[in-house]
C-alpha cells in the first residue's frame, strides 16, 4: 500500500494483517531500523498509529 493512503486512525483490522504478515513486518523493522521486536508486542496495537508509538518507544529505549 502506497503510504500516503495510510491513515494513522485506521486500524489494523482495516489492513487486515494476519500472522504471517506481523512476523514479517518484525522482520522488515529489524533489518530497516535495528529493533528487535516480536510479533506479540504489537499485541495491544488498534490502529497504524497504535504501530507507530511502538515503534517510537523502542527506538527511545535502544
Amino acid at each position: 500500500m502506497p503510504s500516503d493512503q495510510v491513515k494513522p486512525s485506521a486500524t489494523i483490522a482495516d489492513h487486515q494483517i494476519d500472522s504471517l504478515e506481523w512476523v514479517e513486518i518484525a522482520v522488515i523493522i529489524e533489518e530497516k531500523l535495528g529493533i528487535q521486536l516480536e510479533p506479540s508486542d504489537f499485541a495491544g496495537a488498534r490502529t497504524v498509529a497504535d504501530m507507530a508509538g511502538i515503534l517510537h518507544a523502542a527506538l527511545a529505549t535502544r
